[in-house]
């Protein structure tokens, strides 16, 4: 779910993300423990709700780590002949 507050923006709470990523909610916690800092969430109703802007960047950053991860998986099991 999104929700937009008087300034105009955008926050998605923390279901919609693990929705949208399909990842195990405690990996997902994981780096979401790692990654984000207390500016980019806000706390309503007792949910964290974290800035759009954030989330995005969040992903890129998912997607980037996981690139590089199997690029080392496939880098230490190739060999030269």
């Amino acid at each position: 779910m999104r929700y937009t507050i008087h300034t105009g923006e955008n926050y998605i709470d923390t279901l919609t993300l693990k929705q949208l990523l399909q990842m195990e909610p405690s990996k997902l916690k994981r780096e979401m423990k790692r990654y984000f800092t207390p500016e980019d969430y806000i706390k309503y109703n007792n949910k964290h709700l974290y800035k759009e802007t954030a989330v995005v960047d969040f992903i890129c950053h998912l997607l980037v780590k996981s690139i590089e991860t199997d690029n080392n998986k496939n880098n230490s099991t190739s060999h030269e002949i």
